[in-house]
């Protein structure tokens, strides 16, 4: 498993992708991480002016994104 510490706009989650380490062809983990980001991410959004977001993520490349011991918070 890996922890990935990410900071930056909700729109462009381009640069969690590269601060993973996956590129864009890696369809799979990257539909579960943006799935992962969206769902939990307006769950928990409190301002609807909120852009950037928060993201400490644990993964894997064969078991995917760990929804129970990751975290997404709004800026």
């Amino acid at each position: 498993m890996r922890l990935t510490y990410w900071t930056g706009p909700i729109d462009n989650l381009g640069g969690l992708f590269r601060t993973m380490g996956v590129t864009l062809v890696d369809d799979a983990i990257c539909r579960q991480v943006r799935r992962f980001v969206r769902h939990w991410g307006r769950q928990r959004r409190r301002s609807k002016n909120a852009e950037n977001v928060i993201v400490s993520l644990v993964w894997s490349p064969s078991r995917g994104v760990d929804a129970e011991a990751s975290r997404i918070s709004y800026l």
